[in-house]
């Protein structure tokens, strides 16, 4: 990948290339269950040298939701059965990669049905996660 010094020359080369570049970026955290989330993201790093890639990881907040028990790569042990699961399945080999405006496209698809199963906001810090956890939890 060439060096960059604009945004706009970025998404140039990434659009002649069939990518999708940081102008798709976005972060979608669903509640999966009372303190077990799913957090989505695409081009959540927007740097000039390095090129937006997709990204999933799951936690598990604490009891008193302060602080995170289990948090990152866990996916395999906090999605049970069901459609996160077979979300992150299906996406799971494009984990770190960037993605084609197919891919994406389809990405956006699956996005949108997954938000119709769970809760879900945009943005996945503590503070965030733990205000609507306990939203969600009332």
């Amino acid at each position: 990948m060439p060096a960059f010094k604009t945004r706009q020359e970025q998404s140039e080369y990434f659009a002649a290339h069939g990518l999708k570049g940081y102008e798709g970026k976005f972060i979608k955290t669903f509640r999966l269950r009372k303190r077990v989330l799913f957090t989505v993201s695409y081009g959540e790093t927007e740097l000039l040298n390095q090129a937006p890639y997709f990204f999933t990881q799951s936690c598990e907040l604490n009891r008193r939701r302060d602080d995170y028990n289990t948090f990152g790569q866990a996916q395999k042990e906090l999605l049970i059965d069901g459609p996160a699961r077979e979300f992150w399945e299906k996406w799971d080999g494009k984990h770190m990669n960037k993605l084609t405006i197919k891919q994406y496209d389809e990405l956006m698809i699956d996005l949108d049905a997954l938000s119709l199963k769970y809760p879900s906001w945009n943005g996945g810090s503590l503070v965030t996660n733990v205000r609507n956890d306990r939203i969600y939890s009332r």
